[in-house]
């Protein structure tokens, strides 16, 4: 396996180098006067945060790619996409959101998640989805990431659904391990779980739109992803409650949102 790897010596100097974890010889090495504090990489592009609130970035072969990179803040978490991505996120200690394109040197996402910091809340982790998408995920099991579209981060899972019937993990119909997916184990099992009140109280009525309301969430939140089988799956489930339901409204509005050029050819009367 690649190691990305930085030794400080005595001198003040920052020995950078990446390799292999079976003792080889580094496959490229460089020097920073700084001190090292977060590092990042795939085998396809790395990134080093100092304390000086700098980011380095190098390509496959050692070489830096740009200038150092300056930052309002020092770097919290540090993150490369999976290869042959070649997107990198910082998440800075003052809440500042960066995802940069190496590939074409261009920053795709400057944002701050100062909002979703509610008291008692921290983020607990970052990651980039294989489309360069940020996922932000807090202690309280919310994960949130960055709608293209709307240029604001959206919240795609959360423990506001925890009634439902599909709360249980992996439920809904989504096979795999994909980005939505690893959001909604979180928000099922996250580390500073909150109590809800009531529960036990809800009607089966309200328990039917609550559990709609959470497969509505979960297909939005695949499609915000850019998730294809994700989403394909989501809607899946979501159109089978739908049906049995006889829930026509809601049924005609989402079949004309996936296929409204067929539903145009079509021309079908509207419900009476």
């Amino acid at each position: 396996a690649l190691v990305l790897s930085a030794l400080r010596n005595a001198a003040g100097w920052t020995a950078v180098s990446h390799g292999r974890d079976n003792g080889a010889p580094a496959l490229w090495s460089d020097m920073l006067l700084d001190t090292v504090e977060a590092v990042a990489g795939n085998g396809r592009v790395s990134a080093v945060a100092c304390t000086e609130s700098t980011v380095y970035f190098y390509s496959e072969a050692g070489r830096r790619i740009l200038p150092a990179l300056l930052l309002p803040a020092r770097v919290a978490f540090l993150e490369v996409g999976p290869a042959p991505s070649q997107s990198v996120v910082a998440v800075t200690c003052d809440a500042s959101l960066f995802v940069w394109d190496l590939a074409t040197s261009r920053e795709v996402v400057a944002t701050s998640v100062a909002p979703l910091l509610r008291a008692g809340d921290a983020i607990s982790l970052v990651w980039l989805t294989p489309q360069g998408l940020p996922v932000v995920a807090f202690k309280s099991g919310h994960c949130y990431s960055f709608h293209e579209g709307m240029k604001r981060m959206v919240r795609v899972t959360d423990d506001h659904f925890r009634p439902s019937k599909f709360a249980a993990v992996g439920a809904g119909g989504a096979a795999g391990r994909g980005q939505l997916q690893r959001a909604v184990e979180i928000a099922a099992r996250p580390e500073q779980p909150r109590a809800i009140s009531g529960m036990m109280a809800l009607e089966a009525p309200q328990v039917d739109d609550i559990s709609r309301s959470h497969l509505e969430t979960l297909l939005n939140g695949a499609m915000a992803l850019q998730e294809g089988p994700e989403t394909r799956d989501r809607l899946a489930a979501y159109v089978r409650v739908l049906v049995d339901a006889e829930d026509e409204p809601r049924l005609r509005e989402i079949c004309e949102v996936v296929f409204p050029a067929r539903l145009a050819r079509l021309r079908l009367p509207p419900p009476p």
